[in-house]
């Protein structure tokens, strides 16, 4: 009961505080860090001060510093990172003053730093001068504020349209796109039992097929993209969705297509749609760039709205983290 076990956080931070033995490892039984008493103990931080606040650690192997057996987290393994957003690490690491971000899809400054557009900036402006008075920072209801919900199903599905004027849209406010496609995989795999398979693009935005097997639903993939061509394989996809069971998912890229840029024409979208409702498909659209494949806010709603015209049931899950 000798072996110490380092906080992650807190690894380059050696205590000299004395040690008192907790099952197969030790730790030190008290110390003070910032004027706050820091209580240590296997797999927890707790701080002092009534701070209400606990961390999980794992050992550091590779600092020669063995695992707390006797720990919850003795079998957690850590995640690999991902791999889009560890391209921004490596970038803020690097030295080089020729290096350039091209990780993430957002605008730059010359300077390489995000470019706040005017709009947003703006918007931003009324904000603060609304806060105190209709922006009160008042708990939100749970499935987001509906004012939120009733502008974005007039952004997404236009004005005019039938189910947005007869109230026929049902809106919960997430987390980003990742969030909004988490909950409808949840949906899908609580109240949608003949939902067995989603069907992704080849290739598709990474997180896609985690994001969907976390919540228990099996992925396949369609064709989408002709290496050949450099172009989009419509026939190869269509052949593919004739060939899928009734009651499976269908993920769509509204737009933009990530990571290829290459979308259907509105010829094809339609004919997407078709077999979608012929074959009794369920289309789950998501929108990350609406405004950013065009330029026209309306145009790249196109197959939102197509779908929504032919009286099909679907799910869209719209990001506002780059639009």
């Amino acid at each position: 009961a000798t072996a110490r076990c380092v906080p992650r956080a807190l690894a380059a931070v050696a205590p000299a505080a004395p040690r008192q033995a907790f099952g197969t490892c030790s730790a030190p039984a008290d110390e003070q860090v910032g004027g706050r008493s820091r209580t240590w103990s296997t797999g927890s931080l707790a701080l002092g001060a009534g701070a209400a606040a606990a961390t999980v650690w794992r050992a550091r192997e590779n600092m020669g510093v063995p695992q707390c057996q006797d720990s919850l987290f003795a079998s957690m393994v850590e995640a690999h990172a991902d791999p889009i957003l560890k391209t921004a690490t490596d970038y803020a690491a690097d030295p080089s003053p020729n290096k350039v971000n091209l990780g993430i899809g957002a605008y730059r400054t010359e300077e390489g730093k995000p470019y706040i557009l005017p709009a947003v900036r703006d918007a931003e402006v009324e904000m603060l001068k609304e806060l105190g008075g209709k922006q009160n920072k008042e708990y939100s209801s749970i499935d987001g504020p509906a004012e939120l919900k009733m502008l974005t199903q007039s952004l997404v599905f236009g004005a005019d349209s039938p189910a947005f004027k007869s109230d026929r849209i049902c809106s919960v406010q997430a987390l980003s796109g990742t969030g909004s496609l988490r909950v409808c995989g949840e949906f899908i795999k609580a109240h949608l039992p003949q939902a067995k398979t989603i069907y992704i693009s080849d290739p598709t935005w990474g997180n896609h097929f985690a994001i969907f097997e976390r919540a228990g639903i099996e992925t396949a993939t369609y064709p989408y993209f002709d290496s050949k061509t450099l172009g989009f394989d419509f026939v190869g996809m269509m052949k593919t969705l004739k060939s899928a069971p009734a009651g499976s998912v269908i993920l769509l890229h509204a737009c933009a297509h990530n990571p290829t840029g290459v979308d259907p024409s509105e010829d094809q979208w339609k004919q997407i749609a078709t077999v979608c409702k012929e074959h009794k498909l369920i289309p789950l659209m998501d929108s990350a760039y609406q405004g950013y494949a065009t330029g026209d806010l309306d145009k790249d709603a196109y197959a939102i709205r197509l779908f929504e015209s032919m009286g099909m049931e679907f799910f869209l899950c719209q990001s506002f983290a780059k639009n």
